[in-house]
């Protein structure tokens, strides 16, 4: 889902094509949006095929950062704003640095990064579809985002959900243990954005996930996209059993069973997974501290050693299902898939609602502004208990009792328009 952006008018494109069916999809795709590339040099012999339907810039080597300053040349060109573009990409090494410039980030490929884009595309004709769905007003995203997305009064505000697999991410943490990153496959619902990132304020996925953790209406809605993701994935690999991380023996409540309990009882499910849920199959022996207060990757693992023993006659021989809230540094679903192996678990899949994105974008004069004269409140996201319907309101509310209210597509555009492409940094600032 293209969280930041109210309409695309042009794709930045540093994924060179070279194949005769990709130079044929962008030729396409320029139909649909405008397109730049951005050649570095040892492209530079595409140019002439790439200017029959684009626009073609040479890669500036002067600007710093490098990724982030080409990309504001290139809306400098096209005279347009953050909220108006995506910048499409092969390298997941300069995704973070694209996302800072708050243009969407279209990645090409299956290999998963640390740093989640809007988008992956493992083909280039899988963006040209969403960016032909987009203007039929199908929005494409992960299907955490785009299934507890809701518009004013609660309706779906987008419709087409990609499921994101794979194991890579796992693999290249070196505190994580080896021998377990490389067996566990892993899925993830969406992005999760913490609480420090200006993006949180209106990404509804993370919002509610805040709300499954705490148990509240807010975040029930998160069994329809888990309920899905567990119906795909049964599909595509049967399973024998499906279980969670435990909670800690302080904490009284299993929020985690109760939305797989919902998500599994879906009247709308292709496979019956009512008696695959076993709760029971793992349980945490030891009352370690949370994990956000023990600081880096490393402690955490250590944090979290020895904390779980699975049940062999429940798990012995099984293709389980492991299921968490937020994957950060990874070490406690990790911890737990070990005791399932070590007691005979011949499969994992690692099933998180949300990974965990560390791309701060924090800037206070972005958010958006209460629009009341003499109000200094801040506008973020409701939600109305009755619908589900999600809107925005003045953060003075509890103060002042401003009642100052946005529809929530319109408080979108225009928080959006808040991110110029004068904020993104393209050079050194050095003072003698």
């Amino acid at each position: 889902m293209f969280l930041e952006q109210n309409r695309i008018k042009a794709a930045i494109v540093v994924a060179a094509p070279r194949s005769t069916g990709a130079l044929a999809a962008w030729r396409r795709i320029s139909a649909l949006t405008r397109v730049v590339f951005l050649l570095r040099q040892e492209d530079d012999d595409l140019a002439d095929d790439l200017s029959e339907f684009g626009e073609v810039l040479g890669w500036d080597h002067t600007k710093y950062p490098a990724v982030s300053g080409n990309i504001k040349k290139a809306l400098e060109h096209l005279e347009l704003e953050p909220h108006e573009a995506i910048y499409v990409t092969e390298d997941r090494e300069n995704i973070a640095e694209a996302i800072s410039t708050r243009v969407g980030v279209v990645k090409i490929g299956d290999t998963l990064a640390e740093v989640l884009p809007d988008l992956y595309c493992t083909k280039i004709t899988d963006l040209e579809k969403a960016l032909e769905d987009r203007k039929a007003s199908k929005i494409h995203g992960y299907v955490g985002e785009v299934m507890t997305m809701r518009g004013s009064h609660g309706q779906v505000r987008a419709n087409v959900g990609w499921v994101l697999t794979g194991d890579g991410v796992l693999k290249r943490r070196p505190h994580l243990d080896r021998a377990t990153a490389e067996r566990a496959q892993l899925a993830i619902l969406g992005r999760y954005f913490p609480t420090t990132d200006d993006r949180h304020r209106k990404h509804q996925f993370s919002q509610r996930i805040l709300g499954a953790k705490r148990g509240d209406l807010r975040g029930a809605i998160i069994a329809e996209p888990l309920a899905y993701t567990l119906d795909l994935l049964f599909a595509n690999s049967p399973f024998d059993l499906i279980t969670r991380v435990p909670p800690r023996p302080s904490k009284a409540d299993d929020h985690l069973s109760d939305i797989i309990t919902v998500a599994i009882n879906q009247d709308n499910l292709d496979n019956d997974l009512t008696g695959l849920f076993k709760p029971s199959a793992i349980e945490c022996v030891v009352d370690y501290a949370a994990q956000k207060t023990v600081g880096a990757f490393e402690l955490r693992a250590e944090n979290v050693a020895g904390a779980f023993r699975a049940k062999r006659s429940i798990v012995a021989g099984k293709s389980i299902v492991l299921i968490d809230d937020v994957l950060t540094s990874g070490s406690t679903v990790i911890e737990a898939a070990k005791a399932l192996f070590a007691v005979g678990a011949v499969n994992i899949t690692i099933l998180v609602f949300g990974m965990d994105q560390r791309v701060i974008t924090a800037n206070a004069d972005t958010a958006l502004p209460c629009p009341k004269d003499g109000c200094n409140g801040r506008m973020s996201i409701r939600y109305n208990s009755n619908d589900d319907g999600v809107f925005w309101g003045c953060s003075a509310w509890s103060d002042t009792r401003c009642d100052s209210t946005m529809k929530w597509l319109t408080g979108m555009v225009a928080a959006n328009k808040r991110i110029t492409r004068d904020l993104i940094p393209d050079g050194f600032d050095i003072e003698f």
